[in-house]
């Protein structure tokens, strides 16, 4: 998919900016303890990865996108063992290329509403986080998924769901359902739902990887009180991270 459209040209500008914004809060110089306690600790996005990832394994190749600051990459390459690392996003800031002194790890921008620049069957992690409710095409997302993890890679997503209780009761109410920022932000930051340009439920999710041939193989509700959460993530939570690898016939 090309973004040659005026609407997809304003909307690629204006998440550069953002994306570059990001990177002043965790990046490379950020301490571990505090990347840990701020994405991988329980609760968290990234703490599914925790549960899934061996310490002890020699893995290939781990992609991001959607990587920012960059603070997750030097999480995953102090922590795990990784050959080569590669971070995606739509723009660094020269600060956060300056920081960046890891000879495994390399920054590349790109456009992910496009197709992912990156080899077939080449990934053995694959980390989405909170990336595919902003492309264009979430068929076209999860399609290049199952295209470029190995057979015994692991991708790890996180979306967020519209199913919440407080979702339904805004409906109920003849109100619009909140994914990102709250409602009266939209306007003063012209901004419709933080930019998110797809909805999900648990259900739309197992469908669409189904349909590409990938397995989830974990699904892990995320913020406080994650013991209620389990019990029903479509209801009590806002989002979800989860753990897919292909399908292997």
């Amino acid at each position: 998919m090309k973004i040659d459209s005026p609407e997809k040209k304003f909307y690629s500008k204006k998440h550069k900016n953002e994306m570059i914004a990001r990177g002043e809060l965790l990046n490379f110089k950020t301490d571990i303890n505090t990347i840990y306690t701020e994405s991988f600790s329980y609760g968290t996005r990234y703490h599914i990865i925790v549960e899934v990832l061996d310490k002890a394994r020699q893995y290939n190749l781990l992609v991001e996108v959607g990587s920012a600051g960059c603070s997750t990459l030097k999480y995953f390459n102090e922590i795990y063992n990784f050959k080569k690392i590669i971070g995606y996003d739509i723009a660094f800031s020269n600060e956060i290329l300056d920081q960046n002194t890891y000879k495994n790890v390399e920054l590349l921008e790109g456009n992910f509403s496009e197709d992912f620049p990156i080899e077939d069957n080449s990934v053995d992690c694959l980390v989405m986080m909170m990336v595919i409710e902003h492309l264009f095409d979430p068929f076209h997302s999860f399609s290049e998924i199952y295209r470029t993890l190995s057979n015994d890679g692991v991708a790890f997503i996180n979306l967020p769901l519209v199913t919440s209780f407080k979702n339904r009761l805004r409906l109920l109410f003849g109100r619009l359902p909140e994914t990102s920022i709250e409602y009266e932000e939209w306007f003063a930051e012209k901004e419709w739902d933080g930019n998110h340009l797809h909805y999900f439920s648990i259900e739309s999710i197992k469908k669409i990887c189904a349909k590409f041939n990938l397995e989830i193989i974990k699904i892990t509700p995320v913020g406080k009180f994650i013991f209620l959460k389990k019990i029903n993530p479509s209801l009590l939570s806002n989002e979800i991270s989860f753990c897919v690898r292909k399908k292997i016939n």
